[in-house]
């Protein structure tokens, strides 16, 4: 069960201004019981799940306001005069929405050995083979 004082240590952990000590003394515990109480299942999951409320919140908040957000940058990258600011935004625009525009394509032979390479001697002695059939036609 949540008494009072395990409320109280969980509000103050929440709120992460105090060091664990001093959380203790403001409880009236030894720190070593907020320590305990942090290892035990039913106030471990209590201040898990307050926490997990607060995030919640956040992101609502933060979603809330995405749209004007995403406006004001958009805003940004048509009106700026400064045309480098405008490259940056454009840039970071696509690659958050393609991912990372590659800056150069790397080829790799990944044959073993060279019995497939042509020569140019090889490529004029196949053409000379071919004109000549071609004459015999």
């Amino acid at each position: 069960m949540i008494d009072a004082r395990k409320e109280k240590a969980i509000q103050l952990l929440l709120e992460a201004e105090l060091k664990i000590t001093e959380i203790a003394k403001e409880v009236g515990v030894v720190r070593q019981t907020i320590y305990d109480w942090m290892k035990d299942p039913e106030f471990s999951a209590e201040l898990d799940s307050r926490r997990q409320e607060i995030k919640d919140l956040g992101m609502r908040l933060f979603a809330n306001k995405f749209s004007v957000a995403a406006k004001r940058y958009w805003d940004l990258i048509e009106n700026t005069d400064n045309s480098e600011t405008q490259r940056k935004a454009l840039e970071y625009y696509m690659e958050r929405f393609i991912g990372k525009i590659p800056t150069k394509a790397e080829i790799t032979d990944t044959r073993e050995d060279d019995k497939d390479k042509l020569t140019p001697e090889d490529i004029e002695a196949e053409l000379a083979a071919l004109k000549g059939e071609q004459s015999d036609n």
